[in-house]
């Protein structure tokens, strides 16, 4: 085996710039901002005596994306025991009823608890449901900051 002292500087660096991102995470520095898809209709609730397979799929496939979405943007455990995301919604239509929102949306919540390592019971919320319309790219973009 041959030694790589190319490959173990940019490991070196790669280390460091880590370190330094959490240490910045930890003294509430930088906050991480995610975008994660706009929940389906399957998790609206709207259910109508349908089966209950479509729900369980969006919901562990949106608590998935929110979760690998958290890791990639924390790095790290999340250094605090609380968080609070700021949740800001473009939706693909005014269809959506603004005051279903919030429990749609309980499956990417979840999955930001995973990736930050604390319990959701630990997440405050705050909305910004948005008046513009994105039919190309609905979203919800969160912002998190260490909790009280």
């Amino acid at each position: 085996m041959t030694y790589d002292s190319l490959k173990d500087t940019a490991e070196s660096l790669d280390a460091a710039r880590k370190a330094i991102r959490i240490e910045k995470l930890r003294k509430g520095e930088i906050n991480p901002i995610i975008t994660v898809s706009f929940p389906v209709a399957a998790l609206f609730g709207h259910a109508n005596g349908k089966s209950h397979w479509p729900k369980s799929n969006a919901t562990k496939k949106a608590r998935a994306e929110a979760r690998k979405a958290t890791q990639a943007a924390v790095l790290h455990k999340w250094p605090h025991d609380s968080a609070e995301l700021k949740m800001r919604v473009v939706r693909p239509h005014r269809k959506h009823d603004k005051h279903n929102i919030p429990g749609a949306t309980k499956a990417i919540i979840d999955g930001v608890a995973d990736g930050l390592g604390i319990n959701d019971k630990n997440i405050n919320v705050i909305w910004d449901i948005a008046e513009e319309i994105d039919k190309a790219r609905p979203r919800v973009e969160i912002t998190i900051t260490k909790g009280d």
